[in-house]
């Protein structure tokens, strides 16, 4: 489970933000809270603001954080940069090193790991345990030193991994290459963070469900969601028979997903095709191809399969626009999926982007989970929650929203002069 992640000096994000999971003292409100100890946690964090406010940019964050644990030491190479984006709107952020990182619970333990990085290095990284409450380092680093500081409470090949480490990739990057016992389930907890974006379309689906099979509640969810689908088929496609166009279509999904340093060989691409069966008026149903779905079933579909994937371990499902081509129940259905205890017994968790002010009027939605991004006149984002302004359970949070009163609004005043009308 996410506790909090923080980060500095990425894209818009100038100054330090801190996207918190931890539930504010708010009770009687319309979400089951994720029980840790003494702690209570939130299934459900929302994020809105104005278009440009920087919203995207958490996401991007988090996805960054997540890239480098996972690729920095398996894909880079001795010479190469760790492609960060520095806040480019002044002079000294653009020398100024970036900084992530992140709380969580795992396996009941509380961990807190994080680094800072240059353009061409990996300045500090850092990990500590709190088992019981009480911390151990596990370990730390520091560039302005030759070594990496092991704690006593870190075993394995430590010290033969660090002789492997380059200075332009994660000594976590490098301990789970190396299948380093007690490190890999930390890299395996950031690498699994399942991330949605606005962009995904057809060739995303066939790619996701390239293996002929699919979650039969995915089909349950479309059937009641008045889809009018009521079953799937998959077909077998050779690579023979593909046309060079879906070849393509699957080489750009490839190096979207940073496989494109593979070779990718014809028989890579062997796949099982999806196509949807619909009602039809005879009773008979109809399959359709699946380039004839609504963008929206499409990517209901893709949601869907990350959804039920981390409410079955769960993880964390972050979402960029979760409103994008679904209808607001449907928004509102998969915000209820988590933030209900009967359907998230694991405490999975979901963070998302959304202009779906309809939300804010949901019955299922606590105050704590409405968080707002703004930007200042020098273009620098700030994240902050509802519960920093003083509202009531019974005001309209939606009206208030709107009428710019918690701020993270595209203009404030009459719309007419918006457009310079008298």
């Amino acid at each position: 489970m996410l506790i909090r992640f923080g980060v500095e000096n990425h894209l818009s994000i100038r100054d330090r933000q801190e996207f918190s999971f931890v539930a504010s003292s708010l009770k009687g409100e319309g979400a089951d809270l994720i029980r840790w100890g003494n702690q209570r946690l939130l299934p459900v964090a929302l994020v809105y603001g104005a278009n440009a406010s920087g919203k995207s940019n958490l996401i991007s964050a988090l996805s960054y954080f997540q890239e480098t644990v996972t690729y920095s030491h398996s894909r880079g190479r001795p010479d190469s940069n760790l492609s960060r984006v520095p806040f480019r709107l002044d002079a000294e952020s653009r020398q100024k090193p970036s900084v992530f990182d992140i709380d969580f619970v795992l396996s009941g333990t509380r961990f807190h790991f994080g680094y800072s990085i240059s353009d061409r290095e990996v300045l500090e990284e850092w990990l500590f345990a709190f088992p019981s409450g009480k911390k151990q380092t596990w370990y730390m680093r520091n560039s302005n030193k030759k070594h990496i500081h092991f704690g006593k409470n870190l075993r394995g090949r430590s010290k033969v991994i660090e002789s492997l480490t380059r200075p332009n990739s994660l000594f976590l990057s490098a301990a789970a290459q190396n299948s380093h016992k007690q490190l890999t389930p930390i890299y395996n907890f950031i690498s699994d963070i399942l991330f949605h974006t606005p962009e995904e379309g057809e060739t995303d689906a066939l790619y996701s469900f390239r293996d002929g099979k699919i979650d039969h509640r995915i089909m349950e969810f479309l059937k009641n969601a008045d889809t009018g689908i009521v079953d799937c088929h998959f077909e077998e496609v050779e690579s023979g028979k593909r046309s060079a166009e879906l070849v393509a279509d699957f080489i750009q999904l490839f190096k979207k997903h940073k496989l494109g340093s593979q070779q990718l060989k014809p028989e890579d691409l062997n796949y099982k095709r999806i196509s949807l069966a619909h009602a039809t008026k005879s009773g008979k149903p109809n399959h359709l191809e699946f380039s004839l779905e609504s963008t929206g079933t499409i990517r209901l579909m893709l949601l869907l399969k990350s959804i039920f994937k981390a409410l079955d371990r769960g993880s964390l499902v972050v979402i960029d626009e979760l409103d994008a081509s679904l209808h607001t129940y449907l928004t509102e259905g998969i915000v209820a999926i988590f933030n209900s205890r009967r359907t998230n017994p694991k405490g999975a968790q979901l963070l998302a982007t959304t202009h779906d002010t309809n939300l804010l009027s949901s019955h299922n939605l606590r105050r704590d989970q409405i968080w707002f991004a703004e930007k200042d006149n020098f273009g620098a984002t700030t994240f902050y929650p509802l519960t920093d302004i003083r509202t009531r359970n019974t005001d309209n949070l939606e009206k208030g929203y709107l009428q710019g009163r918690f701020g993270a609004v595209p203009f404030r005043g009459p719309i007419d002069a918006l457009f310079g009308v008298d």
